[in-house]
């Protein structure tokens, strides 16, 4: 979510670093919801599928489309076949493939891919991907009033806002309603030092033994939760 990756000498993916050993983060994404589309999770860094061609395209999405538009024993001809996919693809659903392009490498990587075809089952898909939201409705109710994109199964962070600042990512953290809001400021603290963040934002949602902020950093910004602005406005009215 956070880091850009590339391919070292070895044609392996790992994270990039600039030439200082920071972190080089990834740019924000902009484009066009799609009102229907197929759910097809990206391969995995380490998924045995992968060969390392950069234009390489899951098994999965070749197999749908194979699958609505022709019929066992058909002959499927890909002209610009790259590593070859979508002949794995067809020989995997029994049709007869025909493939075609003018890098030898790429010939051969697909001879190869054919004789050992290797198609990486997706956790995702199987266990759906209800599986991996551990967001409650709560916080799912105070991120979606956020221009930011949710983080699911990081305990650190909840959010990241879309907007940049420093040409960083901005961290956003509920406090969860059995920590008080120095711990979630030290937890906070750190992520920020793990994803070099230069902000992160923090949403009060309890007054559990915070009458003093310690130790709050200056790039860390504190708002309270509609329910604590609410409860604090009526209990000074009763004051």
């Amino acid at each position: 979510i956070l880091q850009n990756r590339r391919r070292n000498d070895k044609n392996k993916i790992v994270y990039q670093y600039n030439d200082n050993g920071n972190l080089v983060t990834s740019k924000e994404k902009n484009g066009v919801p799609l009102s229907d589309v197929w759910e097809i999770p990206y391969l995995n860094p380490k998924a045995k599928e992968r060969v390392g061609y950069p234009t390489q395209k899951p098994i999965l999405l070749l197999e749908k489309i194979i699958l609505l538009s022709t019929n066992i024993n058909d002959i499927i001809i890909d002209p610009f076949m790259g590593s070859g996919t979508t002949l794995v693809a067809a020989k995997l659903l029994n049709r007869k493939h025909i493939g075609i392009d003018i890098n030898k490498s790429a010939v051969e990587l697909a001879e190869k891919r054919l004789k050992n075809p290797i198609k990486t089952d997706s956790k995702l898909l199987k266990i759906g991907k209800e599986a991996y939201d551990n967001k409650t409705d709560f916080q799912k109710n105070i991120l979606n009033q956020i221009d930011c994109n949710i983080v699911q199964r990081n305990r650190a962070i909840d959010g990241i806002l879309k907007q940049k600042y420093k040409n960083k990512h901005v961290l956003i953290k509920i406090q969860e309603k059995d920590k008080s809001i120095n711990e979630t400021i030290k937890s906070v603290s750190n992520a920020m030092k793990n994803k070099n963040s230069e902000l992160a934002i923090i949403i009060r949602t309890n007054s559990i033994n915070d009458l003093i902020y310690q130790n709050v950093e200056k790039n860390i910004f504190i708002i309270d939760s509609y329910n604590i602005s609410i409860n604090n406005y009526i209990k000074n009215l009763i004051e």
